[in-house]
């Protein structure tokens, strides 16, 4: 029907470094008031759509409110999404450190730094930057 709805659960939480306070939460809840979770980028059928935390940021993950049924929309177990990147912004369905910063009440440089080291680094370039001396110092699986 219309008003059904799925969630998602995205692996990642407080302990990865993704901030408590880009928590969301909406009137129903115990807080009694509107605030946009942090946005994600979720490939869908119809392309790129952004969802926003939907409630509290917990240690080892957080919720998506799909607002639509997952099957019809096309979201599937296993499916990446996206964060943050460089993108344009949440206008352009590509997420910013920046947008996480104004969800989170923080600054962008504080959404960098608070990533913990669960989250694999992977060094996009690594080759063409790096001299030999520093991509010694790096785990070659990590390079690109």
């Amino acid at each position: 029907t219309a008003d059904e709805t799925s969630t998602a659960i995205v692996p990642i939480g407080y302990a990865d470094g993704i901030h408590r306070s880009a928590s969301g939460f909406d009137t129903q809840g115990a807080r009694h008031t509107d605030k946009l979770g942090g946005p994600v980028r979720v490939m869908t059928a119809q392309g790129p759509r952004i969802m926003h935390v939907s409630g509290r940021v917990c240690m080892d993950q957080f919720v998506l409110d799909l607002q639509g049924d997952a099957e019809s929309m096309g979201v599937r177990e296993g499916d990446t999404v996206e964060l943050f990147g460089p993108g344009k912004g949440e206008e352009f369905f590509e997420p910013t450190a920046d947008d996480w910063a104004r969800a989170a009440e923080t600054i962008s440089y504080e959404i960098f730094t608070c990533l913990r080291t669960r989250i694999p680094r992977l060094y996009l370039g690594a080759f063409e930057v790096l001299d030999e001396h520093d991509r010694a110092m790096l785990d070659p699986s990590t390079l690109l």
